[in-house]
């Protein structure tokens, strides 16, 4: 029984990893609209026609089709926050100070374009869910993987201020007045 429960979820990771490599050209075309600058006067005087936002670090979760369809699905997003093994998990790392931002997308329907995202700031993300403070944002829930491959942390973007969703395509109408409307200021937390 172990075993095949340990092959659906070796071919899970598999497809996981197809489906990135299938879709890593529309993510990247999205990044580069967020972290490729271009400048004036580094292109006419010093040789630099476009330059990269500094610290790019990226983790990336794309969601298939059949998660869009739910609507609620389409104004969460999610971070594996237990592993069976114990294993450190992306929540652990991302507590640690890994990765600067987290594109988090859902696919269209073939499976070949991005439909939605949002570019989240993770330097915000660490500081406003950090349960060293006394007021902290805690996932809306957790949930286990159907496969009990892992369990993850499912956030709403109501939760959050709008600063910490730094770049964003195809939200709903509702989300994007989330973002417009929660602030820094809203929240009394400081600048970053």
């Amino acid at each position: 029984m172990d075993l095949i429960v340990m092959d659906t979820k070796w071919e899970n990771f598999r497809e996981n990893i197809k489906l990135e490599k299938k879709t890593r050209i529309a993510i990247l075309h999205e990044l580069s609209e967020y972290f490729f600058k271009y400048d004036r006067h580094l292109d006419l005087c010093e040789a630099t026609d476009v330059y990269i936002s500094p610290r790019t670090h990226t983790g990336m979760r794309i969601r298939r089709h059949k998660f869009f369809c739910n609507a609620e699905y389409r104004n969460q997003f999610t971070v594996r926050w237990k592993l069976p093994s114990g294993t450190r998990t992306e929540i652990d790392k991302i507590r640690d100070g890994y990765a600067d931002w987290f594109f988090y997308g859902f696919l269209n329907e073939d499976e070949n374009d991005i439909i939605q995202f949002v570019l989240i700031n993770f330097d915000i993300f660490r500081y406003v869910t950090d349960p060293k403070r006394k007021y902290y944002v805690q996932p809306e829930f957790i949930f286990d993987n159907v496969d009990g491959s892992s369990t993850l942390a499912a956030f709403g973007i109501n939760q959050f201020c709008g600063n910490m969703f730094v770049w964003h395509k195809g939200l709903s109408d509702w989300a994007e007045t989330i973002i417009k409307r929660n602030t820094f200021e809203n929240y009394k937390i400081p600048s970053m």
